[in-house]
């Protein structure tokens, strides 16, 4: 086999292989997880979400939100920014 071809077949391979398959998979879920979440820190009275520094309503914003953004990361920024 010529170097160019095993070179080719190295990269061709890589570029399917099952990790880098899976990672958008993984992010995926990885997000529904924060959703689930957000499911929790829906069930805490009004009290103990400012105490965390966000408010109903922006849980109610972040269930918004697009699958492509972690709606976790997105309130922590929120909470951040309020509390600077």
């Amino acid at each position: 086999m010529s170097r160019s071809l095993i070179a080719h077949s190295a990269s061709a391979s890589n570029r399917y292989s099952p990790a880098r398959l899976l990672k958008p998979v993984a992010e995926l879920f990885r997000r529904w997880l924060a959703r689930r979440r957000l499911k929790e820190l829906a069930e805490l009275d009004d009290a103990l979400l400012r105490d965390i520094g966000i408010s109903r309503g922006d849980l109610y914003w972040a269930q918004r939100m697009s699958l492509r953004k972690d709606p976790l990361q997105e309130l922590s920024r929120v909470a951040r920014r309020r509390y600077r």
